[in-house]
């Protein structure tokens, strides 16, 4: 899983393709309006707002996802909408953690993956334990959310249990979620370790 879930839609007629992702929450629409106030094109009613930014034209929805348009590749638009997350993150909608940690033991597997995926998002301390626990999860999709989360987390006390779920893990798309997670942590470690000197 890519971050934010991008995924490329087509080409851009204007050059470059146009790519989705998604931020893993809702945005508040009054917010949002308010704070690209006089940049973008925002209807509260609709949910959407459209602007440009860097020669870009992007589209935000209510529901958190993100188009961006003009982008030559998916690891582009990733870096892009690292900037973007900056400028919009004061309207998305805060979720409770703690109700997620809770979705996470929840009966409905679709519920305990979109938990992990969501608290992939959180720089929370509280929730790597859970997603920890997650790995062990009955349902491959929900423990490769888990997994991946952790990874986006990037907290190097989670690289204990993920080599244990790597070394029991018999699912190959999962396997491939735990290796992803561990390189994601080692790098955020050696950006720590760069920081330093």
């Amino acid at each position: 899983m890519k971050p934010y879930n991008v995924r490329t839609l087509r080409p851009c007629r204007s050059g470059g393709i146009i790519v989705e992702g998604h931020f893993g929450r809702e945005f508040s629409m009054h917010e949002l309006c308010s704070l690209l106030q006089g940049v973008a094109k925002c209807s509260e009613k609709l949910g959407v707002a459209l602007f440009s930014h860097e020669g870009y034209n992007i589209t935000i929805y209510r529901k958190g996802r993100v188009d961006v348009r003009g982008v030559a590749s998916e690891e582009e638009a990733i870096e892009f909408i690292n900037d973007i997350k900056l400028i919009v993150e004061a309207a998305i909608v805060e979720t409770n953690v703690d109700e997620l940690i809770t979705a996470l033991n929840d009966e409905n597997s679709k519920v305990r993956q979109n938990a992990a995926e969501t608290l992939g998002e959180e720089a929370d301390w509280r929730v790597v334990e859970p997603l920890a626990h997650a790995l062990a999860d009955s349902d491959a999709d929900v423990r490769l959310s888990a997994a991946l989360a952790l990874g986006m987390i990037g907290d190097a006390s989670a690289t204990a249990s993920l080599t244990y779920a790597l070394n029991n893990e018999q699912d190959e798309t999962v396997r491939g979620a735990l290796e992803t997670a561990l390189d994601m942590i080692k790098k955020n470690i050696m950006k720590k370790k760069m920081r330093l000197f």
